[in-house]
């Protein structure tokens, strides 16, 4: 029988490789390891030479500078006439999205998309870089899909009124990763992301000052559109002496740090689904969110969700002093993290969907 072959349009898992690691890039990586054990051909780009890594074929993209809109259209078609994939992936909105889905339509492929963030079907607040001409391509792009999936039920029911689309919510799949348990990294309450406003940080900080008797981690790096914001945390966080700011770490550094806390905390004004939630879940460990997909948190008893600043706090401090709680949390967590973010159940899950779509 001829394998099958996935072609992955994303430099984010060589990315993740090199230990630049964003949310896109971690999943699309425990989604090529998914394909790669159910004999699937994975191939992805990568800003170096050509490699195969982990059973993950790396091509080299090169982009063309000025000319790099035209070279998007040349190098997919060239990829796909190349490799002759059943299906392609993209993850996030983009205006990438609208070569992908035309060319791949005419050339009989299934392009599935990803979505990144909850405000990816919101019009006019996509996260899109390079203006509204990028943006309107986006809006393009989604009309000839045929394949999307979904985090959570606020994008599905957005996806659904902007663009009259229908979508599979799925789960984000967790695969193999290397843990040091019990080492000298241990600590009580651990944030992790990419330093942006609208993570707001600054909560975090506040709580380490008010609770003196427990260690605080904060573990993200710069991002391009606030890099000064990135200054100005490391510099408040430097004051505080139960606070312990470790800037960028590589993905097992993380995880490493995340299952040796008691706490894992989001503190975003919005959020796709955070991975960091699956980081600290598959370990046991509880979040204390500003957010809450689909009510997630609250009704399966993963975490507390919180709505101020000050609920946060107050939160923090009765988890860790409450120890029946907590470990009522946490068999919650256990108990659901197992049954729902397997990775065969959710490769069979999107195989069935796109296959279904196809007959339909």
């Amino acid at each position: 029988m001829k394998q099958q072959r996935v072609l992955i349009w994303s430099k984010s898992v060589s990315d993740f490789f090199d230990g630049n690691v964003c949310g896109i890039g971690v999943q699309l990586y425990f989604w090529a390891q998914t394909f790669t054990q159910n004999r699937w051909e994975v191939s992805t780009l990568t800003s170096h030479k050509s490699f195969i890594h982990e059973n993950i074929h790396f091509i080299h993209y090169r982009n063309w500078g000025k000319l790099e809109f035209l070279h998007e259209w040349i190098a997919i078609l060239w990829n796909i006439v190349q490799l002759h994939p059943q299906i392609v992936i993209h993850r996030g909105a983009g205006r990438i999205t609208l070569p992908l889905a035309i060319i791949s339509k005419c050339s009989g492929v299934k392009f599935v998309l990803f979505s990144a963030s909850d405000t990816d079907f919101e019009t006019g607040r996509e996260l899109i870089a390079g203006g509204s001409h990028n943006r309107r391509m986006w809006h393009k792009a989604i009309k000839w899909l045929q394949y999307i999936i979904v985090q959570n039920q606020y994008q599905h029911d957005m996806l659904k009124s902007k663009y009259g689309k229908e979508s599979l919510i799925l789960n984000n799949v967790w695969g193999h990763v290397n843990i040091t348990r019990k080492n000298n990294q241990a600590t009580d309450v651990v944030w992790v992301a990419n330093f942006r406003r609208l993570k707001r940080a600054e909560w975090f900080i506040n709580a380490a000052k008010v609770m003196p008797e427990y260690d605080f981690t904060m573990i993200g790096g710069a991002s391009k559109q606030d890099h000064g914001y990135y200054e100005e945390i490391k510099q408040q966080a430097t004051s505080i002496p139960n606070l312990h700011f470790l800037g960028k770490k590589d993905f097992n550094e993380t995880n490493s740090i995340v299952a040796n806390s008691r706490l894992l905390c989001c503190t975003s004004t919005f959020e796709g689904f955070p991975n960091t939630f699956l980081q600290a879940w598959a370990n046991n460990i509880p979040v204390i969110s500003t957010v809450n997909p689909s009510s997630i948190i609250s009704k399966n008893h993963l975490g507390i969700v919180v709505e101020t600043e000050e609920s946060f706090k107050l939160q923090i401090r009765k988890l860790l002093q409450d120890d029946r709680l907590y470990s009522s949390i946490s068999q919650c967590v256990n108990h659901y993290f197992s049954i729902n973010y397997e990775m065969t159940v959710n490769y069979n899950k999107l195989v069935n969907f796109v296959n279904e779509k196809q007959d339909s």
